[in-house]
């Protein structure tokens, strides 16, 4: 099979290879610091202020999210030379797919290609794991652009699914436990 980056665009890997040229590295991160995750997706939410995380900037959620899933979530952070934190991406696995769970990168993560890295590297973990596929949740291709090019660019295509009704209290479970019930029927 064809190496993941054969499905990047020339642009995506040619601003993965800025990130290493940077000295930005991804590694799995075993032991999360949720404060951490939580304190760039706050700054996520002051650069873009349309958008808010909700729950993704809560260190208690995101500990609860991650108690939740144990061994099926894969969370990678991207570190500069110093080992500051830059970028942080997750996935849950159900079965042999992957599901974007987690994204962040911090102010200084966006001037060195962090997310690139992060996502690479999260993408080769999920493989070496048996993963097959990978969805990389909805996006705004006209409100949200730089994120739908960002996706696009890593190999995402568009795809609609029909829709359910769910309700689900905690509200931050509703996306993971709408991926759960879609995941019963394949």
């Amino acid at each position: 099979t064809a190496p993941l980056s054969a499905s990047y665009s020339s642009n995506w890997s040619r601003n993965l290879r800025r990130g290493h040229q940077r000295g930005v590295i991804a590694e799995e991160w075993h032991s999360p610091d949720t404060q951490l995750i939580a304190q760039i997706h706050r700054d996520v939410d002051d650069l873009k202020q349309k958008f808010h995380a909700e729950w993704r900037s809560e260190p208690a959620a995101l500990e609860q999210l991650l108690e939740c899933f144990r061994e099926r979530i894969v969370i990678v952070k991207a570190n500069d030379q110093a080992g500051a934190v830059l970028a942080v991406r997750a996935a849950v696995i159900i079965g042999r797919h992957g599901y974007d769970f987690l994204a962040a990168t911090s102010k200084e993560g966006r001037k060195t290609y962090a997310s690139n890295v992060a996502l690479d590297a999260l993408l080769g973990l999920l493989v070496r794991r048996g993963v097959i596929d990978y969805d990389f949740g909805g996006v705004d291709p006209i409100n949200n652009k730089g994120v739908f090019d960002f996706k696009h660019g890593a190999g995402g295509t568009e795809a609609s699914y029909v829709g359910e009704y769910d309700a689900t209290s905690p509200k931050f479970a509703s996306w993971a436990l709408a991926k759960l019930v879609s995941s019963r029927t394949h």
